[in-house]
């Protein structure tokens, strides 16, 4: 699947294809990534590790377990959104994008684009995501895509060295 956003932004289903510049694309943003969720295992950021993460994603895509995009500019990943841990009725949303890309709300245009699409195509009535406190950006994404703070998981997750409350969405 390839979808355009807009102008030079893209959506195309996780893929083998696209390992090395999946790879790039989370090596250039581990600093800002790290500063709002938990380092990534060190096995990952590698060729090795992030073909074996790939597999997993697909093989969850083809078990309809999952769905998993990236987000293209000029034909460079700046974007990810997944959705995962499918049951009966739910997923999990989660979404990073690239440093130099934030502010531009791409991640609420590709969240938009694809909710409806991907509670169609995976039999899915609720989206759930919670994002870290000390991230308002993320917050202001989820909000204007229409999800509805649930609550607050207190001490939920460390982020160096300290404990984070996060603060959970869900789109019915």
């Amino acid at each position: 699947m390839c979808q355009i956003i807009e102008q030079n932004i893209l959506l195309k289903l996780v893929s083998f294809q696209n390992k090395d510049i999946l790879l790039d694309f989370e090596l250039d943003n581990k600093k800002w990534f790290e500063q709002f969720v938990p380092a990534r295992n060190a096995s990952y950021l590698t060729p090795n590790g992030i073909n074996e993460a790939i597999k997993v994603l697909v093989d969850e895509m083809t078990a309809g377990e999952g769905a998993y995009y990236l987000v293209f500019a000029d034909d460079k990943v700046i974007g990810r959104i997944n959705f995962s841990r499918i049951n009966i009725n739910s997923a999990e949303l989660g979404f990073r994008i690239a440093k130099n890309f934030t502010g531009n709300n791409i991640a609420a245009k590709m969240i938009k684009q694809l909710l409806p699409k991907v509670k169609e195509s995976l039999e899915i009535t609720v989206v759930i995501a919670q994002t870290s406190c000390n991230n308002p950006a993320s917050i202001r994404t989820l909000e204007k895509c229409g999800f509805q703070e649930t609550g607050i998981k207190k001490a939920a997750v460390k982020l160096h060295g300290e404990s984070l409350d996060l603060v959970q969405f869900e789109h019915g």
